[in-house]
């Protein structure tokens, strides 16, 4: 409730929730916007394939929904192998999507990307890095947040 406040320090709270959750955990603005188009952040890792099959799991919560997955690396080097098997299974549930892999810091990049493309959802893991990587370079997620505070967030940890 006091983001708006203190968005300096959203995220010490969040993080010691999701961290210490074991269920998804959504982060909503005060304010409702139906939800039309969901942006999977994907990177390939235990984490991420668990948002996938947490997708999966709920596609029929999902079906009328635009789905967007994107992937972003930090340089050229590519996971493409690891996003065309996102890409299949999620077209083997039955979702229409939309696939992108970008270049560039991924809060940055993330956030672009819902903005451009009119995102009310995104869904992604959560502190795929442990504490000590989090405390020198600090958080994609907790950035994620603090960026795009107008769109809701589903975490899984």
């Amino acid at each position: 409730e006091a983001a708006e406040f203190a968005s300096g320090h959203l995220g010490a709270n969040i993080d010691r929730i999701v961290r210490s959750s074991t269920k998804p955990c959504l982060v909503t603005p005060q304010t409702f916007t139906p939800i039309e188009r969901l942006l999977v952040a994907y990177d390939g890792s235990p984490t991420g394939k668990r948002v996938l099959n947490f997708l999966v799991d709920s596609a029929e919560g999902f079906k009328d929904i635009g789905i967007h997955l994107l992937m972003v690396a930090k340089s050229n080097a590519t996971k493409s192998q690891e996003l065309a098997k996102a890409q299949h299974q999620l077209q083997q549930a039955g979702f229409n999507l939309t696939v992108s892999q970008l270049t560039g810091d991924p809060e940055k990049v993330i956030a672009h990307y819902i903005d451009k493309h009119q995102i009310n959802l995104l869904l992604m893991g959560a502190y795929g890095h442990n504490r000590i990587r989090h405390l020198v370079i600090g958080s994609t997620t907790v950035q994620l947040l603090r960026s795009i505070q107008e769109v809701p967030v589903l975490l899984l940890r």
